[in-house]
């Protein structure tokens, strides 16, 4: 079991979900796993789920709410300060800006910013919440999340579970409704929407865990338990409901990516995990928790070195080889650059800070 909680606490388990989690995303972003037929028109009617669609929809795509959920928990426990939000919130926007232009640069050249330049008022706002349609939206989430987890935090805990419970009730409604009026907006990946639930939940989870730890054994891995068979049977009906060809636009899977309860649930989960079990130190997991922001910001630059068939002909057929040494580099990469870029907002995660 974990120490009362204190701000000074390091929860070691969470290192571990920092660590995996951060595979996860290198893993779905670089197809690790194959990517059926829901990703395109007309083929998914009768589509029958496989390993693959867990692996890919209800395991690697947990990585980024729970992201989330971890920045909110931790967020709480450190008890920040308005003058910290402010900064927060200044660091996330200038690390969207800084790695989307680095990517657009590297990807298409110079020629590349030009498509970064809005039309129109709505084209702005998708730009600014697709932080040019890179890997970066989010950081730009992930402000929206702070600033609602810090305001949250100001009301009772079962103002925070009502919230919750309604915040839930629109999330899981947000895909029928989407269906019904064709507004694929509503669900799409970089909606800051989509994380509506996570401020309320990460301060719930924080504010009673340590109730929950003083409960028997069997009660707290039946709470665990629960959450499991609730996404469980939640996923099953996402997958019979869900599956609309109006979420392919925008981004190319016929299924919400984020805006499903299954991933919610599994997501706080994952959470409880690490606080209702003791994790041992490990040299290997902190430094791939403490690095976990540099794999995000960086494997994007890696993938294309080594998934180049000019470069790289024979490497570019085998996607596992690719995915491993893109993070390999990735890690180089960042321990190099720390000697020029110092700032440890840019690379790295110390001491579980949110």
């Amino acid at each position: 079991m974990i120490m009362e909680n204190t701000p000074a606490t390091h929860y070691v388990g969470i290192d571990y979900l920092r660590a995996f989690f951060s595979i996860c995303v290198v893993v779905w972003h670089e197809n690790g796993f194959t990517q059926p037929d829901i990703k395109n028109y007309g083929e998914f009617s009768g589509h029958v789920f496989s390993v693959s669609d867990f692996m890919n929809y209800h395991v690697l795509l947990a990585a980024v709410p729970s992201f989330f959920l971890i920045a909110s928990f931790l967020y709480i426990a450190k008890n920040r300060t308005s003058a910290y939000l402010k900064q927060r919130v200044y660091n996330l926007c200038l690390l969207a800006l800084f790695w989307m232009v680095l990517l657009t640069i590297y990807a298409y050249n110079y020629n590349g910013l030009y498509a970064l330049a809005p039309k129109s008022v709505g084209d702005a706002l998708v730009i600014f919440l697709t932080a040019g349609s890179t890997p970066y939206y989010f950081f730009i989430s992930l402000c929206f999340v702070t600033i609602l987890t810090h305001f949250a935090n100001k009301l009772s805990t079962r103002a925070n579970i009502i919230l919750f419970l309604i915040s839930t009730c629109i999330f899981t409604l947000s895909p029928l409704i989407a269906i019904k009026t064709k507004s694929w907006y509503l669900t799409v990946f970089w909606n800051p929407m989509n994380f509506l639930s996570y401020p309320f939940a990460a301060i719930v989870i924080y504010r009673l865990h340590n109730q929950l730890l003083k409960l028997r054994n069997r009660y707290q891995w039946g709470i665990f338990i629960s959450l499991i068979v609730i996404a469980a049977l939640t996923a099953i009906a996402e997958w019979k409901y869900y599956l609309d060809p109006i979420f392919l636009c925008g981004q190319k899977i016929a299924l919400p990516v984020y805006t499903r309860t299954s991933v919610l649930i599994s997501s706080v989960a994952f959470l409880l995990t690490p606080l209702l079990i003791r994790f041992p130190s490990n040299t290997i997991i902190s430094f791939m928790s403490k690095y976990s922001l540099a794999l995000y910001c960086l494997h994007a630059f890696s993938f294309r070195i080594f998934y180049n068939q000019a470069h790289f002909p024979t490497l570019s057929k085998s996607i596992w080889i690719v995915i491993t040494l893109s993070i390999g580099l990735s890690y180089i990469l960042a321990i190099t650059l720390r000697v020029f870029i110092r700032d440890k907002y840019i690379l790295t995660i110390n001491n579980n800070s949110s």
